[in-house]
């Protein structure tokens, strides 16, 4: 009567859980709980209910083990007829290429593979065993870490496509699970090393709070995780709120604009960076790096900087914050590329991926942000685009007389690691234009011939 219990609570858990009629990836290691998640599933499958390819990662970490419990995976999928595949990753060399810890890397590369498997078999769901005692050593993990509400709410059941129908079992009710199937696994030995901070949580901590504190603490942490989750869910949809109205993409730079940061609730504020941290590809933000974020956006000084886990960084000017994962040029070097550009309608050139268009014209053309205007009879010889230089001044169209270029972008509130990149065109040590920014001052006059200069995307004119 008990087994029979036990095999209706997991295999009705999976019922519960899975959409009726889906494609599911499942991830299997071979572990007792990945493996009673394989066999409830083909019993799944056997009732109609989904349709299920089962997928191994093995992370070349524990060599001819790991080998072996892929192949028991493999071996229990061609017993039952369920498609199986197997995905090698290096969980080291990741580790060290981004800087992140050997589970952190594991967890990724293991995402990364089951999304991969996804979008190859058209599958619409991931499936994992993660199960009760996974759930409270993940608050605990969270707890010491100093975590807020999102941490220690722990896993959900559904995150994403990601579904986790077993968090509300038990680990010896899996194993039992699998004895009453009369299902095999295998034991992971690094499960045993306690050099994994896990590990250490998983076979040190909780079994002392049991003894000395409260038997029932794993219940006490995942009652704690679905109280934080229903507050969690309110804050994070706040978070995506303001998500949606304050960010902008420019290229591969994502922008944050922080006007009245002030007025937001510290909790909406932090969950809002983070949220914008994890869009650029972060993958680990700790409480330290999500308060560095705040106080630069709290203190409103230009020009600042700080440098984020995963080789990203922010920097915050005039009121917005940049965030990207490549690195900023630093404030006072500039690009050397430059260009000639012949006085002659129809004269092209390209630089930093754009193309230049001359353009004479007997009238007078509209200035549109993207081009340069300027009349023919003022200027002799070629003309140069360049990037600033040490010593420019720029008389601007409309300004009362000139100015250090530098000044003049301070001025504009142009953002200092997007000064050194701006285009100017030249006449000599004359700055008749600067791209995307101002149209220079001429005297006054009446002009019979006008100079338009035209920058375009390179990927723009391929299109047209």
């Amino acid at each position: 009567m008990e087994g029979q219990r036990i095999i209706n609570k997991v295999e009705q858990a999976l019922k519960r859980v899975l959409p009726a009629g889906s494609t599911v990836v499942a991830a299997v290691s071979g572990g007792a709980d990945s493996m009673a998640l394989a066999e409830g599933l083909y019993h799944c499958a056997q009732e109609g209910r989904c349709r299920v390819q089962v997928m191994h990662v093995e992370h070349g970490l524990r060599g001819e083990e790991a080998l072996r419990d892929a192949e028991l995976v493999e071996r229990f999928c061609r017993g039952k007829g369920l498609p199986f595949t197997c995905h090698h990753v290096d969980v080291r060399d990741y580790s060290r290429q981004y800087g992140i810890s050997i589970e952190s890397a594991a967890r990724k590369l293991r995402y990364q593979a089951l999304e991969q498997e996804v979008r190859r078999v058209g599958a619409a769901w991931i499936v994992t065993a993660h199960h009760s005692d996974d759930q409270a050593e993940t608050i605990l993990l969270k707890l010491l870490r100093g975590a807020g509400a999102a941490g220690l709410s722990g896993m959900s059941v559904r995150n994403g496509r990601v579904l986790r129908p077993f968090l509300q079992l038990e680990r010896k009710e899996l194993e039992a699970y699998c004895r009453l199937r009369q299902v095999s696994y295998c034991h992971d030995s690094s499960n045993d090393d306690v050099y994994y901070t896990r590990n250490k949580v998983r076979l040190q901590l909780l079994p002392y709070l049991e003894q000395h504190f409260n038997p029932a603490v794993k219940k006490a942490l995942v009652q704690t995780a679905q109280l934080l989750q229903e507050d969690e869910a309110f804050l994070s949809s706040v978070a995506e709120r303001e998500f949606a109205d304050r960010t902008s993409w420019r290229q591969d730079t994502l922008l944050l604009d922080t006007r009245d940061w002030m007025q937001m609730a510290t909790s909406v504020r932090t969950r809002l960076l983070r949220r914008v941290y994890f869009a650029v590809g972060g993958t680990e933000l700790g409480y330290r790096h999500t308060l560095a974020l705040d106080r630069l956006c709290l203190n409103n000084k230009s020009g600042q900087r700080l440098q984020l886990p995963q080789r990203l960084q922010a920097v915050y000017a005039y009121g917005k914050l940049f965030l990207s994962d490549r690195p900023t040029e630093e404030p006072g070097t500039t690009m050397q590329e430059t260009v000639q550009l012949p006085l002659q309608d129809g004269a092209a050139a390209e630089i930093q991926g754009c193309r230049l268009l001359v353009r004479l014209r007997s009238e007078r053309p509209v200035r549109k942000g993207n081009n340069i205007i300027y009349p023919a009879a003022l200027l002799d010889g070629c003309l140069t685009v360049r990037c600033r230089q040490n010593g420019d001044r720029f008389y601007p169209f409309g300004g009362s007389g000139g100015k250090k270029l530098k000044d003049y972008f301070i001025d504009r509130k142009i953002p200092r690691e997007q000064r050194d990149s701006k285009l100017l065109v030249c006449c000599g040590d004359r700055i008749i234009g600067i791209f995307g920014v101002a149209n220079a001052a001429w005297e006054p006059g009446e002009y019979d011939l006008w100079l338009d200069i035209v920058l375009t995307e390179k990927e723009q004119n391929n299109e047209q």
